[in-house]
């Protein structure tokens, strides 16, 4: 098991560094060389610790714990919560 402190030291804290300018913080546009080179080197962290990394079109990042059964994967569906309607006055 990872402990918080690890995947900072391995994860969090080097992802930071992808896009970092002094005095201005971290920027990483979209498809920008910093933004590849942070999507690879989750990708590479996420595989050396066992996940299963997959990278759609656009660019989002699927990292997957294996099952340990041989069943198909259970799709989850984002849906927006339910709002309810403003009061007419």
């Amino acid at each position: 098991m990872l402990s918080l402190e690890k995947i900072w030291e391995d994860l969090f804290f080097p992802l930071s560094h992808f896009g970092y300018t002094e005095g201005k913080g971290t920027t990483r546009l979209s498809w920008s060389p910093a933004f590849q080179e942070a999507q690879a080197y989750l990708m590479d962290y996420a595989q050396k610790i066992g996940l299963t990394a997959v990278q759609d079109a656009c660019g989002n990042l699927f990292l997957t714990v294996p099952g340990t059964q041989d069943l198909p994967p259970r799709l989850h569906r984002f849906t927006p919560r339910h709002r309810t309607p403003r009061r007419q006055i």
